[in-house]
């Protein structure tokens, strides 16, 4: 925790006691004003360690854990590698001082889980994505919530029957029903985004290492069709960006290349 005026450390929390521990967050964390909390997701664990590959709350004042505010998925669906490498989504909830999180594992799975002050993390849903098999494509890209359903990729799927690299879910924050499925060309590594009913993803064509290519997927939110599709030369491992009806996508090789969201329709 950082002084905003100074940038002079306040605090800090330090997720791994023993050195070599790891327990890195790899993406940003959750801030929550219902609660008063930072929730954040960790990766690299360390069996002697009690918050990696984990979803933990801390008080955003002292950044203390929380009682009963360290969740790690149950051991039946651990993985030699069950890393918390996407960022969690909050969900607007209404119920005072309690929050809702929606966090994706590299095991393929998507837990729903609510945090409040009196009860910590409780777990209300759960949904396997994909054929849940860690590859050389795990899951860490991280989501979108549009206030209706949440977006999250995954790799290695069957989509009606036929295998893809990749695929999109849309999923009801509420229950964990799946709306629709939509396949990919490729896996995603990088963040989801989303505006104006329009998802772009990025994605990594398999070849042999520096023969990798890359992908953009333009998609409807409401149905999952694909808008538009075209190929790269290169990866994108990079988040893409929306802005003043533009769509920007920066690729491996230092290019950032630029789509127009109303030719797509």
């Amino acid at each position: 925790m950082l002084d905003q005026q100074t940038g002079a450390v306040r605090t800090i929390h330090t997720i791994a006691k023993f050195v070599g521990g790891a327990g890195g967050i790899w993406n940003k964390v959750v801030l929550d004003p219902a609660s008063g909390s930072v929730i954040a997701d960790t990766g690299n664990g360390d069996q002697r360690e009690s918050e990696t590959q984990a979803v933990i709350v801390m008080d955003w004042d002292t950044l203390k854990t929380r009682t009963n505010s360290v969740w790690r998925p149950a051991v039946k669906e651990q993985i030699d590698d069950s890393d918390f490498g996407a960022s969690c989504l909050a969900i607007a909830s209404t119920e005072k001082h309690s929050s809702t999180i929606i966090c994706h594992n590299k095991n393929r799975y998507m837990y729903c889980l609510t945090y409040s002050v009196q009860h910590g993390l409780t777990l209300e849903w759960e949904l396997q994505m994909g054929n849940g098999v860690q590859g050389q494509s795990p899951d860490v890209s991280s989501g979108v919530f549009d206030g209706k359903a949440v977006y999250f990729a995954t790799s290695d799927t069957l989509v009606q029957g036929i295998s893809y690299p990749g695929s999109i879910y849309a999923i009801d924050p509420t229950s964990g029903t799946v709306l629709w499925t939509a396949a990919l060309p490729g896996y995603s590594l990088a963040s989801l985004a989303g505006a104006n009913d329009v998802l772009v993803v990025g994605q990594i064509i398999s070849g042999q290492g520096a023969t990798d290519k890359g992908a953009i997927s333009i998609l409807s939110t409401k149905t999952g069709k694909v808008l538009y599709e075209y190929d790269l030369p290169v990866p994108v491992y990079a988040t893409p960006t929306i802005a003043n009806g533009s769509i920007y996508v920066p690729t491996f090789d230092g290019h950032v290349y630029v789509f127009s969201i109303p030719a797509l329709y």
